[in-house]
């Protein structure tokens, strides 16, 4: 799963040097509550995991396959105290399992470097531009409440309910439009990483 936490906790912005002034006023967002439940946070993230579950499920199967081949090579080392104490059909099997187990095991990293590459620039896509958006809705519900600033829950010792902003926040966002995002990550991963920064 996408770490969207990274989207609210950015969001928290402005200082709270008056805190103490009578007229100031503050809010604060559940950040777990708006990542379960807020439908383009998961619209997003469903669409990332969709995205990569054909190759999570390829570097699955490659590692199951070497750690069944470390146990044969396990097994015939345990056939004798040294190699060379091995029979010659040991010794034979046993160096070109090795090398087998060696070239599936190159192959298993340079598919999970591809594979944590594309997984990156797609995530790092979808996490700024919703980023952006967010950002927008968050000031517009500051502007509308008369907020003086407002806080992410991670940041909170404590704070009365009515402070709570997150159902308010949860309704304005699930608005949202992220289809060209989910789109971009459909696209594929080049797609993603060539998409424009959202401006900040």
């Amino acid at each position: 799963n996408i770490n969207m936490k990274k989207i609210v906790i950015a969001l928290c912005g402005l200082t709270a040097a008056s805190a103490f002034a009578s007229d100031f006023n503050i809010g604060y967002i559940n950040v777990d509550r708006v990542m379960a439940e807020a439908t383009p946070a998961k619209s997003i993230s469903d669409a990332i995991k969709t995205k990569f579950q054909p190759q999570q499920a390829k570097l699955t199967t490659l590692n199951q396959k070497l750690a069944g081949e470390e146990s044969q090579l396990v097994a015939l080392q345990n056939k004798a105290p040294t190699f060379t104490q091995l029979s010659k059909a040991d010794q034979t099997k046993f160096n070109s399992l090795s090398e087998k187990f060696n070239k599936d095991k190159a192959n298993f990293m340079q598919e999970y470097g591809t594979y944590q590459q594309q997984f990156n620039a797609t995530e790092q896509y979808a996490l700024q531009t919703f980023l952006k958006q967010a950002y927008n809705d968050l000031k517009t519900l500051g502007t509308k409440n008369n907020l003086d600033a407002i806080y992410t829950s991670n940041q909170m010792i404590y704070a009365k309910a009515k402070y709570d902003m997150t159902d308010q926040f949860i309704k304005q966002i699930d608005q949202m439009d992220v289809s060209p995002i989910i789109k971009q990550v459909n696209d594929g991963p080049k797609a993603a990483a060539n998409a424009p920064t959202p401006a900040q």
